[in-house]
């Protein structure tokens, strides 16, 4: 049988190896955060969807900052899932940068009027700090601020 003193010990030492462990991983966690919110910071998704027409589209792309895009068709059940190249997530880049910076001019404001067979954006952009959700068709898209990122995905889905 064990004495109380090898009892003592052995849950003394166990004791301080746990708690060495817990700072050991608090100390690995904290550089952890520390990559992922700076890498965070340049991270970003965009949504398009479209929909209506006299053909009933039904389509959405999607993008993020690793250059993931992934193209669905909703009608046929297609997808398409593949890596963008370096230019055009550059240019995609820049025009989501921009829409940041128009984020706060745009806030509140009512971009959506009816309009029959027409197609219809949702766009969605999100960031580290926030989104930005809109919706768009064919009559009030020219003169709005969010146009050139709507036209760039649009072209994007159709070459794909």
């Amino acid at each position: 049988m064990l004495s109380f003193n090898a009892i003592f010990r052995f849950i003394l030492i166990s004791l301080l190896l746990f708690l060495a462990g817990c700072a050991t991983q608090d100390k690995k966690s904290t550089m952890v955060a520390s990559k992922s919110s700076a890498a965070a910071v340049k991270s970003w998704s965009v949504v398009l969807s479209i929909s209506g027409g006299f053909a009933g589209w039904a389509k959405n792309i999607s993008i993020n900052s690793d250059g993931l895009l992934i193209i669905n068709n909703l009608k046929t059940g297609r997808s398409i899932r593949k890596k963008m190249n370096n230019n055009e997530l550059d240019v995609l880049s820049k025009l989501v940068l921009q829409q940041k910076k128009t984020h706060s001019e745009v806030k509140g404001k009512i971009l959506t009027k009816s309009c029959a067979d027409c197609f219809q954006y949702k766009l969605s952009i999100r960031w580290q700090n926030g989104q930005q959700l809109v919706i768009l068709n064919d009559i009030n898209l020219g003169q709005s601020p969010y146009k050139d990122i709507v036209r760039f995905l649009r072209k994007t889905m159709s070459q794909h």
